[in-house]
């Protein structure tokens, strides 16, 4: 099991390199005119590697690495924008100190921008393809649910419902809350 995980971690892993990469190279090609933003990627090639592995030891220092969005909330969305952040500022500051970066500083904007949208997206997919695989249809047909009515449950009744929806199949039908 451990083993698997850490398959798919690297896999993830792998894959979020990649789109840090398309990320940067899509912010030179979206701000700069054609013929200047492939002469910039030819001048900047090392810093689209280097965005990769700024943005792996980023995620790895706020905890990206140790979990995936299985159960989504604003602990692991807070987590994933400051991974992001951090990246993208220290990605900056890299390419100020050690070039000069004399290109527009929106670039850096950009990069961050899509950053964001494509590995959000990432894990948000990986969330939803989860979610599609275990959801279970409703009962066979001819089949009845057995009605059932959740009685002070306050705020836990609504993550009763959730694990509900995600766990095996149910014979209930939950009227109400």
């Amino acid at each position: 099991m451990k083993a698997a995980q850490d398959r798919r971690m690297y896999a993830l892993a792998g894959v979020e390199g990649i789109l840090a990469i398309l990320a940067l190279a899509i912010a030179f090609l979206l701000r700069l005119p054609f013929p200047q933003a492939f002469d910039s990627l030819a001048l900047y090639w090392w810093a689209l590697p280097l965005s990769a592995l700024v943005l792996w030891y980023s995620f790895w220092a706020v905890g990206l690495y140790r979990w995936v969005w299985y159960h989504l909330g604003m602990k692991e969305v807070i987590h994933l924008a400051w991974g992001i952040n951090m990246s993208s500022l220290a990605l900056a500051d890299l390419l100020l100190v050690i070039t000069g970066f004399t290109h527009p500083k929106s670039i850096i904007v950009l990069n961050w921008l899509i950053a964001l949208v494509f590995l959000g997206g990432t894990r948000f997919a990986i969330r939803l393809r989860r979610e599609l695989l275990q959801a279970k249809g409703p009962s066979p047909v001819g089949q009845k649910r057995q009605r059932a009515l959740l009685v002070g449950a306050g705020e836990a009744a609504e993550a009763i419902l959730r694990e509900m929806g995600r766990r095996a199949p149910w014979d209930l039908e939950i009227i109400g809350c």
